[in-house]
């Protein structure tokens, strides 16, 4: 898509016990970085709703774990407290 000159941005909604390992979290900063240092990477928290009502609450110190993750992968921006964006374009 990029290569058509299409903006493409990246939201992970990280969900307790199925994809906030700090390994998965490591790739996905990986692969987003590797679409380019300029494309976003929107971190959202779960809240439990409807059939997923089972779960809990993505906790605030993932979130956090994922947002130094993206400063590692070379993301550098964030905002907000359930969601975070690691983009150029974000203040900090």
């Amino acid at each position: 898509m990029k290569d058509l000159g299409i903006w493409v941005e990246v939201t992970t909604l990280i969900i307790p016990n199925l994809n906030d390992s700090r390994e998965e979290l490591r790739d996905i900063a990986r692969y987003v970085y590797s679409l380019g240092p300029e494309t976003p990477w929107h971190i959202s928290r779960f809240y439990p709703q409807y059939k997923m009502g089972n779960l809990p609450p993505t906790p605030l110190a993932t979130i956090h774990m994922a947002s130094e993750i993206g400063k590692e992968a070379g993301k550098d921006r964030k905002r907000g407290r359930s969601q975070i964006c690691l983009c150029r374009q974000c203040p900090g």
